[in-house]
Order: structure tokens, then C-alpha cells, then sequence
């Protein structure tokens, strides 16, 4: 079954213009695909899978509560995907709002006040226990969007955050940015955010052992979350409605990602499918339906 998988993800890959890293771990079977697995890519918005991580294992030490409440401001907006940089400021949400606005429509916003809250470096020190050696978070949100159009050096203001949303807007983006060849900026490999979903997923499982880098009570949490996705149009995309799967995708000009846990009927799958150079977004976004398609039939 793996082979024959594998050479579907190859031929997918070797006919999109860009660069795919695909893998794929069924956990009932034991079975794995790996392609350009070890390879560095660029997270973009699945780096927000490390922050829920962090920030659900701190709730879980007593260090913080998903009750406690942020109050909105001017400042802390950011641009790019969600909903809180077009609301009033004043509005308050509590962590879980946060928590879920981050993952299941992947705001930034949401994103980077989180991050401020668990700090980076608690975020790096996690994926470090759950055996990740070359994912890293250097980057919020706001930092990558502004580094792609060139104003990563310039203050903080509100005419500099109005320049970035327009030059965004305009797509007037830096092909040689930083986070496009920076393997500190927030990079990740294919089979290393796999490692972190199996880390996230063994646990729910039923007879699993305890005792794993992550609480069973955060692993229960984060696929709640991950579970109710609404952004659907890369490993879902060519699935039967039906089909269960928790996963958080990610997207820059020229890359495109999902990484998942796809509960096929023999077998829940960890499925991360990163691109790079992406000649067209549309078709890599397309490529990575294909490759949820073909795993999801490999396991039905």
C-alpha cells in the first residue's frame, strides 16, 4: 500500500511547477511516505500549530486560564487573514476566542497577541521536547508579512502598518525575502511537523500510553480546535464532506501547506505537505487536494 501511494505523491509532485515535501504516517499500520521529507519549507500560518501547543500546555500548568481576557487595540492588529483587524478596538476575547479565531480561520491578529503572551521561546522550547531539532518560531505573524514587503526595519506606526496593508494588497512582495531562504524563519521539515502531529494524536487514541511530551488534556484540546477548521481548500478539498480531518493550513505568495490528521475508515493518518517556488498558488493548493485525495483512498 505505501509504495503505491508513494508513487501517487511522487507523480503529483513532479508535475507541479514548485517544490512538494509530503509525509504521510497511518498510525494502524505503521506505514509511511516520505518525499522531499527532510527538506526545509517555510511554515507560514502552520507555525500557529507550535502556538496552540505551547499555549494550551501553559493552561494546563495553571500558569494561565482559557477564561482570561485580552482587550483589543489599534496597535496589536495585523494584517493579513482574519476577522479581529477589521473589528473595533475596545472589543475583549478571552484566550479560547483567541485560540480559535488562530486556528480555524488563522488570525493574525489572534496569532501574534498570543504569541506575545507564550513568547517565542517557549514555543521553541516545546517543539524541542516533542523531538523537533530544526522546526523554529522567530517570526509572529507580523514580522513575516512585513519582512515579504520590505518594511521589516521600519518603526512601528500607524502609517507604517497602513504602507504594509497596501503594498500586501498591491502583491508588491520581495521575491529574496528573508522568509522565503532563512532557515530560522519559522521553517520547518515535512516529516518534523508530522512528528509533532503524531505527538498531538497518539495520545487520543484509544489504549494509547500515557506519559508522551504533550498532556493528553492539550493533545484532546488542540484537535478540538484543529477539528473545526474552516479554511478547507487544500487536503480537504477532494474529500468525501464526510470525512473527519483536523489540520491547520498555511500560505505565503508562492508557498502553500496543510498539515493534518486525516481519520480515514482503516486508519487515522498524519498528512504534512509543504510547497515552495510555487510557479501558481492556485495549483499548488490544488496538488495538495490531490495528495489528501490519494492518501485518504490508499486508507479507505
Amino acid at each position: 500500500m505505501a509504495d503505491v501511494l508513494r508513487r501517487r505523491i511522487r507523480r503529483i509532485a513532479s508535475r507541479l511547477d514548485g517544490t512538494m515535501g509530503v509525509y504521510v504516517h497511518a498510525v494502524a499500520t505503521g506505514e509511511t511516505v516520505a518525499v522531499n521529507a527532510d527538506e526545509p519549507f517555510q511554515m507560514a500560518s502552520v507555525f500557529k500549530i507550535p502556538v496552540l501547543a505551547e499555549l494550551l500546555t501553559q493552561v494546563d500548568a495553571g500558569q494561565r486560564s482559557l477564561d482570561d481576557r485580552v482587550t483589543l487595540t489599534e496597535a496589536m492588529k495585523t494584517p493579513g487573514s482574519g476577522v479581529l483587524k477589521e473589528l473595533s478596538a475596545g472589543l475583549s476575547f478571552t484566550l479560547r476566542d483567541l485560540a480559535t479565531l488562530m486556528i480555524i480561520i488563522s488570525d493574525n491578529t489572534a496569532t501574534d497577541i498570543l504569541l506575545g503572551l507564550v513568547t517565542k521561546e517557549a514555543v521553541n522550547e516545546r517543539v524541542r521536547a516533542c523531538g523537533l531539532e530544526r522546526t523554529v518560531v522567530t517570526m509572529s505573524c507580523r514580522e513575516l508579512l512585513y519582512n515579504l514587503v520590505r518594511l521589516d526595519a521600519a518603526e512601528d506606526t500607524p502609517e507604517m502598518r497602513q504602507t504594509a496593508v497596501e503594498r500586501l494588497r498591491r502583491r508588491e512582495l520581495d521575491p529574496d525575502a528573508r522568509v522565503y531562504r532563512d532557515p530560522s524563519a519559522n521553517m520547518t521539515t515535512p516529516r518534523e511537523m508530522g512528528r509533532l502531529l503524531e505527538a498531538v494524536l497518539r495520545p487520543t487514541l484509544d489504549g494509547a500510553a500515557g506519559g508522551g511530551p504533550l498532556p493528553h488534556t492539550v493533545c484532546r484540546g488542540m484537535l478540538e480546535i484543529m477539528r473545526r477548521q474552516q479554511v478547507r481548500d487544500r487536503l480537504p478539498l477532494l474529500l468525501p464532506p464526510s470525512v473527519e480531518i483536523a489540520h491547520k493550513t498555511g500560505s505565503l505568495s508562492r508557498v502553500s501547506n496543510d498539515a493534518a490528521i486525516l481519520y480515514a475508515p482503516r486508519s487515522a493518518c498524519v498528512v504534512t505537505v509543504f510547497t515552495r517556488d510555487l510557479a501558481d498558488d492556485l495549483k499548488g493548493r490544488l496538488a495538495i487536494g490531490q495528495v489528501g485525495r490519494a492518501v485518504y483512498e490508499a486508507y479507505a
